[in-house]
This record gives C-alpha cells, sequence and structure tokens, in this order.
C-alpha cells in the first residue's frame, strides 16, 4: 500500500491520511493498524472552497487537543462535510 511507503521513508512520519473525497479516509499509522472513516452522505454540496484547509486545521486541531488519531480524522471529516455545506457571501462591487 502507498501508506507504507511513506510511513518507511523516516522515523518522523508517524501517519498517512489518503482522502478518497465522498467516500472516506484511508488512515495508516506506525502505532495503529489501518482504519477506514467513511464519509457522511451529502443531501447538497454547495461550496468545496476551504474544506482541505478545514481538514487540515481540524486535524491539528484535534491532535493537539490529545484526542487519539481515530477520533480526530472522524471529527476532520465532520468539519469538512460542514464546511461543502456553507453558503459563502459573494461580494458584488
Amino acid at each position: 500500500m502507498i501508506a507504507d511507503f511513506y510511513l518507511d521513508q523516516n522515523n518522523k512520519t508517524q501517519f498517512v491520511m489518503i482522502k478518497e473525497g465522498s467516500k472516506g479516509v484511508f488512515v495508516k499509522s506506525k502505532c495503529e493498524s489501518l482504519f477506514f472513516i467513511k464519509a457522511f452522505k451529502v443531501e447538497k454540496i454547495i461550496n468545496t472552497v476551504g474544506a482541505r484547509n478545514v481538514f487540515s486545521a481540524e486535524l491539528i486541531s484535534g491532535l493537539t487537543e490529545d484526542k487519539d488519531l481515530q477520533e480526530a480524522v472522524k471529527m476532520v471529516v465532520l468539519f469538512s462535510i460542514k464546511e461543502i455545506m456553507k453558503v459563502v457571501p459573494v461580494k458584488r462591487n
């Protein structure tokens, strides 16, 4: 698996996440086995701008709050879904 390749590159890499869009997220770490967090069904995607930023920020936040990796990734998926359903106001000149 591609995750093994990245985990074996150096001692600093602790886990690898592979986003699968609407399917969910695969996660493999050196300490835990491979797991998959399934994405939730979204009725209507409004805007995907910022979803990657939310994904990264929420992961960092969850891990610095001492959540375990699986719980942090679940929260990341939830917050990312919330972001893509948000209406973003458009500024008009």
